[in-house]
């Protein structure tokens, strides 16, 4: 029977069974995480695989500068790179609503300024300087999922709303909503799929690192194998 067991466990059809089992003892908050997670997947699958395989060639110049920012301030180094793919494709720029360089960076309260600079020893931060824009990325996404209290798809959102008009947790408190999933509804003015589109990038990165290659979800046990994999900021039993 032990034997029996752990054939069981390690074979692929596990995983859709034990996640069957997960969303009925884990009820509607195991649920929704489940289709949050599937989100990540389907935003993944649609994504064309010869534009992403641009995309990492376009991220190859900054990788090391982000990878290090990401260890220094202790968040995912795919996620980085998810939200730089996100906001910019890797090609920096100043936008019309403000955003500047690589993770197209506005309106950075002064304290993180502070905390980028300090780690970059130097006294003034430079947004078109493409390391001095990732550190200030990584000290801001690590300040708004510690607001956040750790929720990856709230600090996301914080991230990409910024502090204006009171920033996320003042629309938070407005809707009286606690999750993503609440959210979501809520802010149809407001791109409530940044974080999707962010932890699908960062799931094409961290297959790119890992395989080596980027799988086509639909085909053969890609799917299960992308699970197995998990994605970018996320516990694996999400």
């Amino acid at each position: 029977m032990a034997v029996g067991m752990l054939w069981f466990v390690f074979h692929d059809g596990y995983i859709p069974v034990f996640g069957h089992f997960r969303g009925l003892v884990g009820g509607k908050q195991q649920a929704e995480r489940t289709t949050l997670a599937h989100q990540v997947y389907a935003a993944y699958r649609r994504h064309n695989q010869a534009q992403l395989l641009k995309m990492i060639q376009r991220a190859e110049p900054f990788a090391a500068d982000i990878r290090q920012a990401a260890k220094i301030f202790a968040v995912d180094e795919h996620l980085l790179l998810g939200i730089a793919a996100t906001e910019s494709s890797f090609q920096p720029r100043s936008s019309r609503d403000g955003g500047q360089g690589l993770f197209q960076v506005t309106a950075v309260p002064d304290f993180i300024l502070r905390q980028a600079g300090d780690k970059l020893a130097v006294k003034q931060t430079d947004l078109a300087n493409p390391r001095h824009n990732a550190f200030i990325a990584a000290a801001t996404l690590k300040h708004y999922l510690a607001e956040m209290k750790n929720d990856l798809f709230l600090g996301l959102l914080a991230y990409n709303i910024g502090p204006r008009n009171g920033g996320l947790r003042f629309i938070m408190q407005k809707y009286g909503a606690g999750d993503f999933v609440t959210m979501q509804p809520y802010i149809q003015q407001l791109p409530r799929d940044y974080p999707i589109r962010v932890l699908a990038y960062a799931l094409a990165f961290k297959l790119w690192q890992q395989e080596g290659k980027l799988l086509a979800y639909e085909e053969a046990d890609n799917a299960l194998r992308i699970q197995k994999l998990g994605i970018p900021g996320l516990p694996q039993d999400f």
